[in-house]
């Protein structure tokens, strides 16, 4: 019996996070309230406070499944080329973009993530998470960037501010993208404006 009430304690977590994914991607998060995902889940609002303190708390629940998503996909990144840091940076580089062409549910984070998420004062917990993950991302490029030095390549940009354009590119692109899920193909071009960047920097063509 318990182990069936902790099975349904997580079937209904997992219901109210597919619930807010779908009406956060709908009508933004600012104008979404803990009773409307209740209502939408056909859940009471205190079975919504059970498992989420409050919006935030749900919403960083809701995007902490993106966050294992990606730390798998940079691990794997990494892990591929332990002997080419400049192939393991591209590779770094461009895994938010394969992320999204691959997965349907990554795109629809993305997009709430990035325009769903309105500047106010009692979100202000959202925007702190999202300014930490930049900053953790902008961290593993200056990693990465330092192995490509380590390995004799001399870039024509000071590592922090290479990682910091880097950074910007990726964000940009994954910004433009999520602004209308129908241009998601321009995200094949991805990989080809990266190189032409890390071209810039000094790094050699991919083999």
């Amino acid at each position: 019996m318990a182990r069936r009430t902790k099975e349904e304690a997580l079937a209904t977590r997992e219901l109210l996070l597919d619930t807010a994914e779908t009406i956060f991607l709908q009508r933004g998060v600012a104008q979404t309230s803990l009773n409307d995902i209740a209502c939408a889940a056909g859940l009471t609002r205190g079975a919504v406070y059970w498992h989420f303190e409050d919006k935030a708390a749900l919403y960083n629940a809701l995007m902490d499944r993106l966050s294992t998503t990606c730390a798998t996909l940079v691990q794997g990144a990494q892990q591929q080329h332990p002997h080419d840091a400049v192939a393991a940076l591209r590779s770094l580089a461009n895994a938010p973009a394969r992320l999204i062409l691959d997965n349907a549910h990554a795109l629809r984070l993305f997009t709430i993530a990035m325009h769903r998420v309105e500047f106010s004062e009692d979100l202000a917990a959202i925007w702190a998470r999202h300014v930490s993950k930049g900053s953790e991302y902008i961290a593993l490029i200056e990693e990465a960037l330092r192995a490509v030095e380590a390995q004799g390549h001399a870039l024509r940009l000071p590592v922090a501010s290479a990682a910091l354009g880097l950074f910007t590119l990726v964000d940009g692109l994954l910004t433009y993208i999520t602004l209308d899920p129908a241009r998601i193909d321009r995200l094949q071009e991805a990989g080809p404006v990266i190189d032409a960047f890390l071209a810039g920097l000094g790094c050699p063509p991919p083999g």
